[in-house]
Protein backbone atom coordinates (compact mmCIF):
# COMPACT_ATOMS: atom_id res chain seq x y z
CA UNK A 1 0.00 0.00 0.00
CA UNK A 2 1.11 3.43 -1.10
CA UNK A 3 1.28 6.39 1.50
CA UNK A 4 0.93 10.01 0.35
CA UNK A 5 2.58 12.73 1.99
CA UNK A 6 0.98 15.91 3.07
CA UNK A 7 2.71 18.46 3.89
CA UNK A 8 1.25 21.70 5.95
CA UNK A 9 3.10 24.91 6.06
CA UNK A 10 2.19 28.05 7.87
CA UNK A 11 1.79 31.28 5.79
CA UNK A 12 1.75 34.75 7.34
CA UNK A 13 -2.24 34.86 6.57
CA UNK A 14 -3.13 30.99 6.51
CA UNK A 15 -2.02 27.21 6.50
CA UNK A 16 -1.45 25.77 3.21
CA UNK A 17 -1.17 21.86 2.31
CA UNK A 18 0.42 19.99 -0.79
CA UNK A 19 1.08 16.40 -1.66
CA UNK A 20 4.94 15.71 -1.39
CA UNK A 21 4.68 12.89 -3.46
CA UNK A 22 1.94 13.14 -5.81
CA UNK A 23 1.51 16.63 -8.01
CA UNK A 24 -1.90 17.85 -7.92
CA UNK A 25 -2.87 17.70 -4.34
CA UNK A 26 -3.22 21.16 -2.82
CA UNK A 27 -5.45 22.77 0.03
CA UNK A 28 -5.40 25.74 2.68
CA UNK A 29 -7.59 27.26 5.29
CA UNK A 30 -7.18 29.54 7.84
CA UNK A 31 -7.09 26.65 10.64
CA UNK A 32 -4.83 23.13 10.36
CA UNK A 33 -8.08 21.44 10.62
CA UNK A 34 -9.97 23.70 7.52
CA UNK A 35 -6.62 22.87 5.91
CA UNK A 36 -6.68 19.28 5.71
CA UNK A 37 -10.62 19.19 4.93
CA UNK A 38 -9.83 21.16 2.36
CA UNK A 39 -6.42 19.26 0.69
CA UNK A 40 -8.71 15.92 1.29
CA UNK A 41 -11.41 17.41 -1.33
CA UNK A 42 -8.81 19.17 -3.48
CA UNK A 43 -7.92 15.50 -3.92
CA UNK A 44 -11.14 14.07 -4.12
CA UNK A 45 -11.42 16.42 -6.82
CA UNK A 46 -8.36 15.98 -8.54
CA UNK A 47 -9.33 12.06 -8.71
CA UNK A 48 -12.88 12.62 -10.12
CA UNK A 49 -11.84 14.80 -12.78
CA UNK A 50 -9.55 12.10 -14.11
CA UNK A 51 -9.92 8.63 -15.44
CA UNK A 52 -8.33 6.33 -13.58
CA UNK A 53 -5.47 5.35 -16.26
CA UNK A 54 -4.80 9.20 -16.22
CA UNK A 55 -4.02 9.25 -12.24
CA UNK A 56 -0.85 9.23 -10.94
CA UNK A 57 0.45 5.67 -10.21
CA UNK A 58 0.40 6.03 -6.54
CA UNK A 59 -3.59 7.35 -7.01
CA UNK A 60 -4.62 4.39 -9.03
CA UNK A 61 -3.94 1.58 -5.71
CA UNK A 62 -5.00 1.68 -2.11
CA UNK A 63 -3.09 4.49 -0.44
CA UNK A 64 -2.97 5.79 3.05
CA UNK A 65 -2.32 9.55 4.16
CA UNK A 66 0.28 10.73 6.35
CA UNK A 67 -0.26 14.16 7.41
CA UNK A 68 3.35 15.95 8.31
CA UNK A 69 4.02 19.57 9.52
CA UNK A 70 7.16 21.89 8.53
CA UNK A 71 7.38 22.99 11.77
CA UNK A 72 10.06 25.85 10.92
CA UNK A 73 6.90 27.71 9.23
CA UNK A 74 5.25 27.90 12.27
CA UNK A 75 5.57 31.14 14.25
CA UNK A 76 7.75 30.67 18.14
Amino acid sequence: MEKITIIIEKSADYYDAYAENCDGIYGAGETIEDTMKNVLKGMELFINSREKKDLPAILQDEYTIEYQFDTQSFPN
